[in-house]
């Protein structure tokens, strides 16, 4: 499997190179860096975000910051990682976050003088529309929510969606009352859809970092908060007893 660098940049100093590589697998990014030479090839943060999900930094114009983004539960932010210190402090090498929200940030670039960090700010938002036979115009529907993916059960009294920029699943009434969020960050949730006999929900759901997966729940009971594995067990009743099952891929 080979793998895709992409945003090289040198160091002021002309000493060091650091770059970004994706994973063609889970479209992840980390950062890596290498001596001038091609010597001490290495990844830059290990184990500081997992799943990683760090790309397109930048050092700022003195060398004093390097400037990236990270992704972590859906939103990117901004960071810097001091690289210099002074006589009575030594550079501390550890992140610093410098935006939390509630727009993700992305490319940072620092100004020449290095007073100011330019960006692209994105908040994802759609709007919830349908089709009026009568003005035959889209008209909002459900007050023109942010969601996607809008799927109706087969008796036409429930209707489940995915919550934009949240990623998260809901699912309520046709007349958007009685609202039930089923799914909770980090688990990233597309294309839900109902089971022919309307107990339980399929979507394709996906961890940062890791590839998706098939999966699916009771329309009445949310998945754990902290859902952490894509096999985390969930509890549902049948026959009028309690039993843990688990999370796995819709046959």
């Amino acid at each position: 499997m080979s793998y895709i660098p992409d945003w090289v940049r040198w160091s002021p100093d002309s000493r060091r190179i650091r770059f970004s590589v994706q994973d063609p697998r889970t479209l992840s990014f980390t950062l890596w860096e290498v001596s001038a030479d091609g010597s001490n090839l290495h990844a830059l943060l290990p184990g500081w975000n997992n799943p990683p999900a760090e790309c397109c930094g930048t050092w700022t114009r003195d060398g004093k910051y390097f400037l990236f983004q990270s992704t972590r539960n859906g939103r990117t932010d901004l960071w810097a990682i001091p690289e210099a210190g002074n006589l009575f402090r030594r550079a501390s090498w550890k992140p610093m976050q410098l935006t939390a929200g509630p727009m993700s940030f992305l490319s940072p670039d620092a100004s020449r003088k290095g007073r100011d960090i330019f960006a692209h700010g994105v908040q994802r938002k759609n709007e919830l529309v349908r089709f009026d036979s009568l003005s035959k115009q889209f008209v909002p529907y459900l007050s023109g929510m942010s969601a996607e993916g809008v799927a109706f059960s087969k008796d036409g009294r429930w209707i489940t969606y995915v919550a934009i920029p949240q990623g998260n699943l809901w699912r309520s009434k046709l007349d958007g009352s009685e609202p039930l969020q089923l799914s909770f960050s980090p688990l990233q949730v597309a294309s839900p859809r109902w089971l022919p006999d309307g107990t339980h929900i399929a979507f394709m759901g996906r961890l940062s970092g890791k590839l998706g997966k098939s999966m699916s729940c009771p329309p009445k009971a949310a998945l754990p908060s902290k859902l952490s594995r894509m096999n985390t067990t969930k509890a549902s009743r049948t026959g009028g007893r309690q039993e843990k099952t688990r999370l796995q891929p819709v046959s």
